[in-house]
């Protein structure tokens, strides 16, 4: 059916051609005829011609902004975007094409989200074509970022607004069948009812009123205000926890859910709260410390090399094809296992404690044009670093320099990295050896060492410190 002056306006205003942009209703026919016959290129020469005589019009820039994307020129659809909410900073339409351009552009997908919420914030509930395709779209950037949260309450609102969208339903359906997503993350922290008895219920469900529009940033912040002026309701706790979540604000919805777990609720749900936090948080038990990996230059190859070849501590591992074609680092001249003590000759005598521990990996470099030859050591822990320099000082005597350089080379939890046994029994250990070391390894591992271990989860404590106290 070809448009007509009753329709919507493609600028996005909500209104009727007829009350918005009648002075175009032909060319806007024409431009619809163009694209139903896939003249894409042919309509955006057209659209082209007719902004010189209607410069900023919406719905030139609206449907500009779709042919861009439809013909792969994202460099000027994100150039038209951004022309489009300079000009129109008020328009779902502009905000949504916005939103569009940003979670294509592969950026952070919390700005698109952030630009999307602006969107559905001007649309008011009234959620036209674009910013439907907008919300999709966005939906899927913060999944494949892993903002299961966000994305899967982006995805139901999809169903809610169009429940006979099989894709859209695909997509949810997909999230909650997926493994990659917590068990608990796919209930999608549902939103919680305010208490009949509360005085401040009016204030509640005007808090709440956005949300069911996906306004969830207006919700946020009404929810928020309530809060610090009833710091002790857990329903809004939890309804700032799950909004938080909805707009991929991670660190504000662990703080919530905290928060949340404190108050007097019932134990499973404070339980279930705090593990939700712990699933989201990049430091769920507050024991993150450095990685690292040392450089050393070497001073006498030959003579390193010696040391090493005599000293059991050093594992040779045979060298393997050089390196790929686009990495530029040079193949090593030797790699090495490192650990803390030599091998057992006898491997079933060998007890937990007489068993090495592998401390990292060494690649030993020539001389190059640019720079002299060195050791790198990577895979070390924070722990194992003092004692890792000290052992190979005495490895290598007067071949390495005094100090190395250290670089951190990420993060890793104190308490995975303790649980992860390091220990390296002989090869020719039999299985059953091998399995009662690690068994024994594990027992030692939780029941004596780990509850000593300080936590940030606990300020500071270790288990068995906050064990003790009487408000834990």
């Amino acid at each position: 059916m070809p448009l007509d002056a009753y329709d919507s306006c493609p600028c996005g205003s909500g209104k009727k051609i007829k009350f918005c942009c009648n002075d175009l209703l032909g060319e806007l026919q024409k431009i619809e005829r163009m694209v139903e016959g896939e003249q894409y290129l042919g309509c955006l020469q057209h659209i082209e011609r007719l902004q010189r005589k209607h410069p900023d019009r919406a719905c030139l820039m609206a449907i500009k902004g779709m042919l861009l994307r439809a013909t792969g020129q994202m460099e000027a659809a994100a150039a038209n975007a951004a022309a489009f909410v300079e000009k129109h900073p008020e328009n779902a339409t502009a905000l949504a094409e916005s939103a569009i351009i940003t979670a294509a552009a592969a950026a952070d997908p919390r700005d698109a989200m952030a630009m999307l919420q602006r969107a559905l914030a001007v649309a008011d509930g009234n959620i036209d074509s674009r910013l439907y395709e907008a919300i999709g779209i966005v939906a899927a950037a913060l999944a494949h970022a892993g903002e299961w949260l966000a994305g899967r309450a982006l995805m139901q609102l999809l169903v809610l607004t169009d429940p006979g969208d099989s894709r859209a339903m695909a997509l949810l359906s997909g999230m909650n069948r997926s493994r990659e997503v917590p068990l608990l993350l796919k209930d999608g922290l549902p939103l919680a009812p305010c208490p009949d008895d509360a005085p401040w219920k009016d204030r509640f469900e005007e808090a709440l009123a956005p949300a069911g529009k996906g306004n969830w940033q207006a919700a946020a912040e009404r929810f928020a205000t309530l809060a610090e002026e009833q710091p002790d309701a857990p329903a809004i706790w939890r309804n700032l926890a799950t909004l938080r979540g909805w707009l991929a604000d991670t660190s504000g919805c662990v703080d919530a859910l905290r928060k949340y777990a404190a108050l007097t609720v019932p134990l499973e749900d404070a339980v279930e709260a705090s593990a939700t936090a712990m699933i989201l948080s990049d430091d769920p038990l507050g024991d993150l410390q450095d990685t690292f990996s040392l450089q050393w230059e070497v001073g006498d190859m030959e003579e390193f090399q010696a040391g090493l070849t005599l000293d059991a501590r050093a594992m040779p591992l045979r060298v393997g094809p050089a390196v790929s074609e686009d990495d530029d680092q040079p193949r090593p001249k030797g790699i090495y296992v490192l650990f803390d003590r030599p091998m057992p000759e006898v491997a079933e005598d060998i007890t937990l404690r007489d068993a090495p521990r592998f401390l990292g990996r060494m690649m030993l470099f020539g001389r190059q044009t640019d720079r002299e030859a060195r050791l790198e050591l990577v895979d070390l822990s924070a722990d194992d670093l003092a004692s890792t320099k000290a052992l190979l000082r005495e490895i290598a005597g007067r071949t390495l320099d005094a100090e190395p350089e250290e670089v951190v080379e990420g993060k890793a939890s104190a308490s995975h990295e303790l649980l992860q046994s390091r220990m390296a029994p002989p090869v020719d250990a039999s299985q059953e050896h091998r399995d009662a070391l690690a068994a024994e390894y594990r027992r030692d591992a939780l029941l004596k060492r780990w509850p000593e271990l300080k936590l940030g989860l606990f300020d500071g404590k270790s288990p068995r410190e906050a064990a003790r106290q009487e408000d834990r």
